[in-house]
């Protein structure tokens, strides 16, 4: 699948920064066959290029993905005040199994 494809496959649903974790949900606009249960997700920096965080997206009954991360001080100031309609600071890579086991 091409990032474009991606592109419009994804949507961003919500976040939130509290108490320094990141709450991240999204879901996607068509459906995997087989479902995908997780997602590896890696923020990388808009600016630098640089990895920010990564951890496990699951899958919920609603077909909804969630991945809580716990960040830093430093990013939970700059992110704090953002809002959905803000541009992110981040660009999201997802990764599932099936996606490495294919290579």
């Amino acid at each position: 699948m091409t990032v474009r494809n991606w592109k419009r496959l994804l949507v961003f649903c919500n976040f939130a920064i509290r108490e320094r974790r990141f709450c991240f949900r999204f879901h996607l606009t068509a459906a995997l066959r087989p479902p995908v249960e997780s997602f590896e997700t890696t923020f990388i920096s808009k600016d630098g290029f640089s990895p920010l965080l990564s951890g496990q997206a699951t899958r919920s009954v609603d077909n909804e993905y969630r991945v809580d991360l716990q960040v830093s001080d430093e990013l939970a100031r700059k992110w704090d005040g953002l809002k959905v309609t803000d541009h992110m600071p981040f660009r999201l890579i997802l990764r599932s199994g099936s996606s490495i086991n294919d290579g």
